[in-house]
């Protein structure tokens, strides 16, 4: 029952692997990237792929991690013991990353910009506490401190009235794999974005830090716990209407296109914010479940490399990002074919990630530890 699968396993190393290559794409654009940390050379059109990339590939994480989760207490007899395991594995690396990784590279980069005070001094008056990429982290914790106690119950239960209609849905026909009725529950629980004040798309982002952010994520964290625990009948859904995810996905994409426009600068109309909410979480869900199935297709099979890069791939989201930063802030200024420069950057970004994680994190009990990873009692 507790069987794991390399289907999920597979498409989270791809889908870190886009995020990384998403995250070195960010100083190419003017819309993702701050003036400190922008190529010479910026081009609008990439916002386009780099907002169709960036719609759903948090949420499809967020929901592999709620799925990933039912597998996980499979493990644990309570839920103190399964909080206890997700605080050593998530929390530890966060708080270490902050502030023995985030911290020490702003400080230099207030160095950088001249100003002329002392470390404490940096701390006391001018340091604004700050996860960077690792908000999905924390937010992770976040979600397992509220849903564990209810994953644990609905474990527990058999058969309960969650799993019966949860099954209905994704079984029917006209559902799409429970496609339809998630993507407009997500939209209905989220509409808070909307509000003036509480949340917006002008970031062309939803927020963590947003009471809707919030929402937001947790949503397809809770599902992907919910499809778990109807797991084989899901997968078969998907698998059997994957292409009719592919064309779902690019149709309400190019819908959104008409409007995003105005949603982003607040002044789309009721109607148009109607025909872009549905398009946008429509669009999210089919390109989720098309994901989905074609992992659970084609990368059923455990390969030998798999072990190896499901255990590499947290340190080295951990590290990519500040990685990216002192590697790409220098390249930024320079004339340079910005193509060449893009390679250039993941070259030496994915290398340096890799270098760091094979001799410096992998070896070590203390420093697997400190980036999230199971001890070893000899490599």
């Amino acid at each position: 029952m507790s069987q794991r699968r390399h289907d999920l396993d597979s498409l989270r190393i791809l889908v870190f692997g886009v995020l990384i290559l998403w995250h070195s794409a960010m100083m190419f654009t003017e819309t993702f990237s701050s003036p400190q940390f922008r190529n010479n050379i910026v081009f609008k059109d990439l916002d386009i792929i780099l907002i169709f990339f960036h719609w759903w590939r948090m949420p499809l994480l967020f929901l592999i991690s709620g799925f990933a989760g039912g597998f996980a207490i499979m493990k644990f007899n309570s839920p103190q013991a399964y909080i206890r395991k997700r605080f050593i594995r998530l929390m530890i690396p966060l708080l270490f990353a902050i502030y023995f990784i985030f911290l020490p590279l702003e400080y230099a980069g207030h160095l950088l910009e001249g100003k002329q005070k002392n470390f404490f001094n940096f701390l006391i008056n001018d340091y604004i506490y700050s996860p960077w990429h690792l908000w999905f982290v924390q937010s992770l914790f976040i979600f397992t401190i509220f849903m564990t106690p209810i994953m644990f119950k609905l474990k527990e239960r058999k058969n309960t009235w969650l799993e019966r209609y949860t099954r209905a849905l994704v079984v029917h026909k006209y559902t799409l794999g429970g496609m339809i009725p998630f993507s407009f529950a997500t939209g209905i629980i989220t509409c808070i974005q909307f509000i003036p004040g509480i949340g917006s798309f002008e970031t062309g982002y939803l927020s963590i830090k947003s009471i809707s952010g919030t929402i937001y994520y947790s949503a397809f964290f809770a599902i992907g716990f919910i499809l778990f625990l109807v797991r084989d009948d899901f997968t078969t859904a998907i698998i059997k209407r994957k292409h009719a995810f592919i064309f779902i996905s690019i149709c309400c994409f190019t819908v959104s296109l008409f409007f995003i426009k105005n949603v982003y600068a607040k002044t789309a109309t009721a109607n148009e914010l109607l025909i872009f909410g549905c398009c946008y979480f429509i669009f999210i869900y089919s390109m989720i479940f098309c994901c989905l199935g074609y992992a659970a297709e084609y990368l059923y099979r455990k390969h030998r490399i798999l072990d190896y890069l499901n255990e590499a791939i947290y340190p080295c989201f951990i590290l990519h990002m500040p990685i990216n930063i002192i590697i790409a802030t220098p390249l930024a200024p320079i004339s340079m074919n910005p193509l060449v420069k893009y390679i250039i950057i993941n070259i030496l970004l994915f290398s340096g990630c890799g270098l760091i994680y094979h001799l410096m994190i992998r070896p070590f009990n203390i420093m697997r530890i400190l980036f999230g990873m199971n001890t070893v009692k000899q490599l």
